[in-house]
């Protein structure tokens, strides 16, 4: 019987094992086709050619396809960006930006496309006082990577107790202060993660990815008004609030409010525990 059940076990890790090589495979080639399709597309517009518009997007489609096949890897959604760019959508473009911003906001690519595309968007939305705070408390990302952050709460942590411990046994050895500081350090250092955490949670951010979107006063088209004088661009930010009836209420970064068809929005990040692939 144990026999029996432990064959069972390797049969089951064997199968495991082999789909996991035939995805890791089949994303290798449609990376290489969505490579070529991008120096194809390099090509037509050298060219003049009417079909790069189309090649370029079709390459970024493909790069969106592997990640969401669990390759979720900041290269690819800066591949992504620089074909959606190319090929004129600005929505899209952005939103691969925001993804691979999600996974390496510190990246030097990640945040060079980011400003590109958000420029393109040619929408002033003016940051609220809110936002700006946030902006301020969170800046350390783009320098320092999280892990980084965590390791030196651990670190700091653990040196606090350590502290704690040695004057418990020997009172007054190393000076209190220390330990206090050290123990103030390791807190600022886990609130700041945790801000940005709350802050850039990437299942509650949105991109606007339709062209010619009203926003409403409410979930429908039909009963209420714009919000706005104009419909908003593709690319726009927002953080999503709520969501009903195919509608989602969001809040701009001027934090105005408004409401939006489900459709026109995209979420920066649906899928949560993926780690970075290693395509790319």
């Amino acid at each position: 019987m144990k026999f029996a059940i432990a064959l069972a076990f390797a049969a089951a890790v064997a199968v495991g094992f082999k789909s996991l090589a035939s995805d890791h495979d089949r994303a290798s080639q449609m990376l290489d086709a969505a490579d070529a399709r991008f120096r194809t597309a390099l090509a037509e517009r050298d060219a003049a050619s009417a079909m790069a518009t189309e090649s370029f997007l079709d390459a970024a489609r493909t790069y969106e396809a592997i990640a969401s096949m669990g390759f979720r890897n900041a290269n690819l959604y800066v591949d992504a960006g620089n074909a959606y760019l190319l090929g004129g959508d600005i929505g899209r473009a952005v939103l691969s930006f925001r993804r691979a911003d999600d996974i390496r906001p510190y990246d030097q690519a990640v945040k060079a496309g980011l400003a590109d595309a958000r420029e393109r968007v040619q929408v002033a939305v003016a940051l609220s006082p809110g936002s700006r705070s946030v902006q301020f408390v969170t800046a350390w990302r783009r320098l320092i990577p999280a892990p980084t952050m965590i390791a030196a709460f651990a670190v700091l942590y653990a040196s606090a107790w350590l502290v704690a411990m040695v004057n418990a046994a020997r009172p007054g050895l190393i000076p209190r202060a220390i330990g206090v500081g050290l123990g103030v350090s390791a807190g600022l250092v886990v609130g700041l993660v945790v801000i940005d955490h709350r802050v850039h949670d990437g299942t509650r951010a949105g991109v606007v990815i339709a062209e010619g979107i009203t926003a409403r006063n409410g979930p429908s088209a039909s009963v209420y008004d714009p919000t706005f004088t104009t419909p908003l661009r593709p690319g726009v930010e927002l953080m999503i609030l709520e969501s009903r009836d195919g509608w989602h209420r969001v809040r701009l970064a001027d934090a105005r409010e408004t409401w939006l068809p489900a459709h026109a929005i995209e979420r920066v990040e649906s899928r949560r525990g993926d780690n970075e692939g290693s395509l790319r």
